[in-house]
């Protein structure tokens, strides 16, 4: 049987990304090479960074239960701490395609939520998220630099025709495309401040975790300064899709900190920082956590409770098996 052209490429890819990741680090690293970053970074640095990580995979924790909630299912707190910390884990050590893996096979499993349900969450919370970062590096830009007095219009008429060309764009594809209506259940009624609400804790504890080691770190920080480095970085780094790629959100920190006038390198060590401290973190988490993610959910034969059949990950007929190989 011939293994067709775009699976193998997926093979392809899935075994070249852990390396090209690694390759994309040593490249941040070297880039950093002359800088003084070990001798700035402290005891309480670390500690800071570490605990801050954790609010970023008590976050991705959140969206996960917000989801499953928000489609009528049901997933514990501590099932989806130890799927966020395992993902956030897979992704720092650089390339390895795991974090969304483990939400879909998760999520599918335990939660009973069908693989276009997680899409379109996991989808809509990286819009909302973007949409997020926008404002808040866009309003630190403003107070660092001002607006000139002819971009002022334009800038207001975009502000505006953003959200209402997204809304546009939304109700032409729950009406046209059958998968989008699957979003519904996220926004109508009462989900929706509950989603926007999320929304906002999730970007806050990214942004909280980048800024803190910001003010660590540059030279001469300011508070503004450093939430539009953190906001931008985070922002270019979902716009590439390959945030899980080592190396692309270093590059992506470095961007943005050439762009708010300072060295590259300002933002390639930040990155750094937040890779290790996520490491830490997510490992501490992942080793005192229950290992045991899903046996709530089961009676004593092994069937889940609410009815969906246990899922091997490493099956072929598993709906998410695809997505190791993206």
């Amino acid at each position: 049987m011939q293994v067709p052209k775009k699976r193998r490429a997926r093979s392809v890819w899935s075994a070249l990304r852990p390396v090209i990741g690694l390759v994309l680090l040593g490249i941040a690293v070297w880039w950093i090479r002359d800088s003084s970053l070990l001798s700035r970074i402290s005891a309480l640095l670390m500690v800071v960074a570490t605990m801050s990580a954790s609010l970023t995979i008590l976050a991705s924790a959140l969206t996960m239960h917000h989801i499953a909630r928000s489609y009528e299912r049901s997933l514990c707190l501590r099932d989806a701490l130890r799927v966020g910390a395992l993902g956030t884990l897979g992704n720092s050590l650089g390339g390895m395609p795991i974090g969304t893996t483990i939400k879909y096979v998760v999520l599918h499993r335990v939660a009973g939520l069908s693989v276009t349900q997680i899409t379109v969450g996991l989808l809509a919370f990286t819009a909302s998220l973007a949409i997020c970062f926008l404002l808040v590096g866009g309003l630190s830009l403003y107070q660092i630099a001002g607006v000139p007095e002819s971009y002022r219009l334009p800038l207001v008429a975009t502000a505006i025709a953003v959200p209402v060309s997204t809304w546009v764009l939304l109700r032409f594809a729950i009406a046209r495309i059958p998968a989008a209506r699957h979003i519904l259940p996220l926004l109508a009624g009462p989900q929706l401040p509950r989603f926007v609400a999320v929304s906002a804790i999730v970007s806050l504890a990214y942004l909280f975790h980048l800024v803190v080691i910001a003010l660590f770190l540059l030279p001469q920080p300011t508070l503004t300064q450093a939430v539009m480095i953190s906001a931008f970085g985070i922002l270019f780094g979902q716009s590439s899709l390959l945030q899980s790629l080592g190396g692309i959100q270093e590059f992506m920190m470095g961007l943005s900190a050439h762009i708010s006038g300072l060295s590259a390198g300002d933002g390639i060590e930040i990155a750094l920082v937040a890779r290790a401290s996520s490491i830490v973190s997510s490992a501490l988490l992942v080793a005192l956590l229950p290992t045991r993610a899903g046996d709530a959910r089961t009676n004593g034969t092994g069937h889940a409770a609410n009815g969906v059949q246990p899922m091997d990950v490493g099956s072929t007929n598993s709906p998410a098996r695809s997505k190791l190989n993206e």
